[in-house]
């Protein structure tokens, strides 16, 4: 159950940074280069912890309820993780 807990905090997280990450960029006209790597870095945070949650999904061994929500919000959370990259990308070509 630590390895779920892990990933929903570290995908709250995620989210967090990226409204951040976001607010940030709409405000100002020029990003700083600390605003760019973070925002690279977010990109690649989102690809790993996208990849952790099929990770999660794959070593499940019962066919529970339980572990078909799992299941469910990982396919969730990875769509909304692939929306926010592509948003982070589009803001490196609105510059």
């Amino acid at each position: 159950m630590i390895p779920y807990a892990i990933y929903f905090v570290l995908t709250i997280f995620g989210i967090i940074v990226y409204f951040k990450v976001k607010n940030q960029y709409s405000s100002i006209f020029r990003p700083t280069s600390t605003l760019i790597y973070i925002r690279r870095f977010l990109i690649v945070y989102c690809y790993i912890v996208g990849a952790y949650s099929i990770y999660l999904t794959t070593k499940q061994s019962e066919d529970t309820i339980a572990n078909w929500m799992m299941f469910g919000y990982s396919v969730i959370i990875l769509l909304c993780y692939l929306k926010m990259i592509w948003k982070l990308e589009s803001f490196s070509s609105k510059r």
